[in-house]
């Protein structure tokens, strides 16, 4: 799904994301469901995709647009659809942290590792105030 030479993101046959790309390209995309576009007021614009299915994984995916172009990225991996609308009595630490170990182990058999790139750098986090993991790509200007 990710190209360890660019950090495009291959979606299908015919969808694939670029570094760079523009928010009118990927929002004409019709892919997964729930698409919220949230504009920050300060350049930056999120686009959030929930339930993009690649193979037999769903991606929750939230890309990231400095004045309409495509810097970041956060993704989330699993085996079963995302609840489109989660409750927080559903939230444990522990199956978060599972959920990290997950993502790590999903970079790294995509990638080889995480860190730096030629294209920009990955990691993978957990957000103790959010409490969400994801794996995080910023790519380089």
């Amino acid at each position: 799904m990710i190209d360890p030479q660019t950090g495009s993101l291959t979606l299908s046959q015919t969808v694939q994301i670029n570094p760079g790309d523009s928010i009118d390209r990927i929002t004409a995309v019709n892919f997964g469901v729930a698409q919220v576009l949230n504009d920050m007021q300060t350049g930056w614009k999120w686009l959030t995709v929930k339930n993009v299915v690649v193979e037999t994984n769903y991606y929750m995916i939230s890309f990231g647009f400095y004045h309409d172009v495509l810097l970041q990225l956060s993704l989330v991996v699993a085996a079963a659809q995302f609840d489109l609308n989660p409750r927080w009595e559903s939230w444990s630490e522990a199956d978060e942290h599972h959920t990290l170990t997950r993502l790590r182990q999903w970079v790294h058999a995509e990638l080889g590792r995480d860190g730096v790139f030629g294209w920009g750098r990955v990691r993978v986090d957990y957000d103790p105030k959010g409490g969400a993991s994801s794996i995080c790509i910023t790519y380089t200007a």
